[in-house]
């Protein structure tokens, strides 16, 4: 069966699937910013007379360095967990002002995309798309996306276009991976309100009309899909179970006649 995947949960699968190997080292970058800016706890400090030229060479320096503070980041998860264990490297992140779900998404990243695989000319977010895949597959695409200056938008649509057609060309991979999405989506579902319901008598006693209209028309639709998705399923269910009968009768009376 196919759980969701929370951010720390969908780290530890993808931390159990490789062997680690500690953190590689990478090209060294100075982190000062140059004209005389200076990063403050709230903001950016500039110079007063800053012309055209520098400010935007303030600006390269700053993306990079942002780009740089999510390796960090995730690279720096990654070392905690294997150094100090599951439970003392979460609390430690948990007491952090950064979002936990925020912090195990980078450290995914991090974990799945080997240094050596790292590209500094594309961004996080372009390495962040082809995490899921093997590393073989993963330098192609960045190679790929430096090659043909692919954004991130192109490069997920090249990705999604091959497995389509991969899908396309193995039917039984198609309906386990749409069968591996409606069980995400319906486990997701399940937590909204388990214990009662899913909106309280008491505010729906504050709401207006158009609001109670347009959650019985959403929650309405969904209701209806799940319900004729049962109903196939039951009926999948129960052929398979009366298939299983006739193939034991079968065996039973062949064994009898021998």
């Amino acid at each position: 069966m196919v759980a969701p995947f929370s951010p720390l949960s969908q780290f530890q699968k993808a931390d159990n699937a490789d062997k680690w190997e500690g953190l590689q080292p990478g090209r060294p970058v100075k982190a000062i910013l140059p004209h005389g800016a200076d990063l403050t706890q709230t903001g950016l400090s500039l110079p007063s007379k800053l012309d055209l030229k520098q400010w935007q060479e303030v600006g390269e320096q700053l993306c990079k360095m942002d780009r740089i503070m999510q390796w960090a980041i995730g690279d720096w998860w990654c070392f905690g967990y294997h150094a100090y264990g599951d439970r003392h490297a979460i609390a430690t992140a948990k007491a952090l002002p950064y979002e936990f779900g925020s912090l195990m998404n980078l450290g995914y990243v991090a974990r799945k995309v080997k240094t050596s695989l790292r590209n500094e000319v594309l961004s996080f977010t372009h390495h962040a798309t082809v995490a899921p895949l093997p590393p073989d597959e993963q330098k192609e695409w960045l190679l790929l996306a430096v090659a043909e200056g692919l954004t991130v938008k192109q490069l997920r649509e090249h990705i999604h276009s091959k497995e389509q057609t991969h899908l396309n060309e193995h039917p039984e991979l198609r309906a386990r991976q749409r069968a591996e999405d409606l069980l995400s989506k319906a486990h997701r579902a399940l937590p909204l309100q388990q214990d009662g319901f899913l909106v309280s008598p008491s505010d729906l006693d504050l709401l207006d009309d158009r609001y109670v209209q347009d959650l019985l028309a959403a929650i309405r639709k969904v209701a209806i899909i799940y319900s004729s998705t049962v109903e196939q399923l039951e009926r999948c269910q129960k052929y398979r179970s009366s298939s299983d009968d006739v193939a034991e009768d079968g065996i039973i009376v062949q064994q009898a006649a021998e």
